[in-house]
């Protein structure tokens, strides 16, 4: 009777080893069986800052089937900020609290050594890059011809931080002028946008204006106003296009993804027009009509 129990014994507690042992194996196996954890997505959000050329709800129209298209189609989310000025979206972009926005190449340049901002896209035009110019304009019913008549009347520009909108022409003018343009003309004022620019004008709020030849063409077209109502008293010879650049804090697989995304969905929208940045386009000169440049007066020329 005694050895049966020792063997009843001793079989129960075999068990129990094989059971525990078994438990334990499968306790450290368990996890090549479960089912791959399932990764939450992660997105980049993208502070794009735009100044409008025209107004924000046409620049809103214009950017969001980009942004929505980049969001559909990778991992980056672009968040548009409109600024007021150039001067807002530059502190933006040196404060970091903006990741992207677009500058004039002086101002790029000059950042660049500043605040070693990077290049990412270039402004493209519908004409190609010899389109881009400066025009100064004034109403055709009026009794100008030349901008040697223009002594005496209002001068409208755009920003100080405009190259086509203030740099390019204060350079010709000042050259071209007898005298510095604020004794020429009567009043010398910025309107803020290459738009409000325009209205200024065919409002008879001022006499003469300096925007960008692209500009005033959409305008036109968006007000409704024939070319036949203004007169181009001057044309630049072609300005280098604006550049979209970032700060370092944005990486460069970010950047790579975010200049190949802009460059697909930018062409199917047709509203926005962004080439591969390349160095030939920022020009270290800007050639006027009369064979001056201004590279080498822009930096002091903007306050």
């Amino acid at each position: 009777m005694m050895l049966k129990e020792r063997k009843r014994a001793g079989a129960i507690g075999f068990a129990v080893f094989v059971v525990l042992e078994t438990t334990a194996v499968l306790i450290g196996i368990w996890p090549l069986f479960r089912a791959p954890a399932v990764q939450q997505e992660t997105t980049t959000d993208i502070r794009l800052g735009i100044m409008p050329a025209h107004s924000e709800a046409r620049s809103h129209a214009q950017w969001m089937p980009i942004a929505t298209a980049l969001a559909e189609t990778t991992d980056i989310r672009l968040r548009p900020y409109y600024a007021n000025t150039i001067e807002e979206a530059i502190t933006g972009l040196t404060s970091k609290s903006l990741d992207v926005v677009k500058i004039n190449p002086f101002l790029f340049r000059e950042l660049e050594g500043t605040h070693g901002i990077i290049p990412l896209l270039t402004e493209g035009f519908r004409g190609g890059p010899e389109s881009n110019r400066t025009v100064l304009v004034c109403r055709r019913g009026d009794a100008v011809q030349y901008v040697e008549d223009t002594r005496g009347l209002r001068l409208t520009l755009v920003d100080p931080r405009s190259l086509t909108g203030f740099v390019v022409p204060d350079t010709y003018l000042r050259g071209k002028l007898p005298v510095e343009p604020e004794e020429w003309f009567s009043s010398v004022t910025f309107s803020g946008t290459h738009h409000q620019a325009l209205i200024n004008l065919l409002r008879h709020e001022t006499d003469v204006i300096s925007v960008g030849n692209e500009p005033l063409r959409q305008s036109m077209q968006i007000e409704g106003h024939a070319s036949e109502t203004i007169r181009i008293l001057w044309t630049s010879h072609a300005v280098p296009a604006d550049v979209y650049c970032t700060h370092r804090d944005v990486s460069k697989s970010v950047r790579d993804r975010l200049a190949r995304g802009l460059l697909t969905q930018a062409e199917k929208s047709g509203h926005i027009i962004v080439v591969p940045y390349t160095k030939s386009l920022i020009a270290a000169d800007v050639v006027l009509n009369d064979g001056s440049t201004a590279g080498a007066t822009a930096k002091n020329a903007v306050p």
